[in-house]
């Protein structure tokens, strides 16, 4: 591993548990296995790094984005895409638990997680649309029904289950991202043709 990926994997992990203000770039360059001058070498302080961690952040969120965009959307695609996504974010989860503290204190990262934001928010809006015509969705009860409710239910869960999750999840680590995904998941299944809802339970192998 490069010095420079060292570096951004310290900084992750105590950011991570610590929390970004209780971790100074002399504890990062202790967790690398370097000098205080070969970190400050590639990163001169810990907005730098914070903001490179950001972008890494967006990248691999923008990436899970463009695997998703194919002419006929299956229900399993958009199923592996949330799952990856919130396996993402649990890996990034100081960024994602800290937003509104972060962004006051880093104003120059928010413009770019708006834009990602608003993309995310594009391609779900997309994804709906699709999955309605395609006939996996039941028509809307009634117009922009899925625009108005249906998609800002799955919005305010995608960008927030962490926070949920810090206080109140009591089971494995390594299924946290899981179970939360498939909470949000499961906001669709009333909404799903029955085809649908065929799909859904083949997915998770349900009865």
């Amino acid at each position: 591993m490069k010095t420079k990926e060292k570096i951004l994997e310290a900084a992750l992990q105590l950011f991570n548990q610590e929390g970004i203000g209780n971790v100074s770039m002399r504890r990062i360059a202790e967790e690398a296995g370097i000098q205080i001058g070969n970190l400050t070498y590639h990163f001169r302080n810990r907005d730098t790094l914070v903001e490179e961690l950001l972008n890494q952040l967006i990248e691999e969120l923008e990436n899970e984005i463009s695997k998703t965009q194919i002419p006929e959307l299956s229900l399993r695609a958009v199923w592996n895409a949330l799952y990856t996504s919130y396996k993402i974010q649990d890996r990034y989860r100081f960024i994602m638990l800290d937003l509104l503290q972060m962004f006051r204190q880093y104003p120059q990262l928010l413009r770019k997680f708006r834009d990602n934001y608003e993309r995310r928010r594009m391609e779900l809006s997309f994804a709906i649309q699709l999955m309605e015509v395609s006939g996996i969705l039941q028509q809307e009860m009634r117009p922009d029904f899925y625009r108005e409710y249906l998609m800002p239910q799955l919005y305010c869960l995608s960008d927030f289950w962490l926070s949920e999750a810090e206080l109140l999840y009591q089971g494995k680590e390594e299924d946290k991202a899981y179970y939360y995904a498939r909470v949000t998941f499961a906001l669709l299944y009333p909404h799903l043709s029955e085809k649908g809802k065929k799909d859904y339970l083949d997915i998770f192998e349900m009865k």
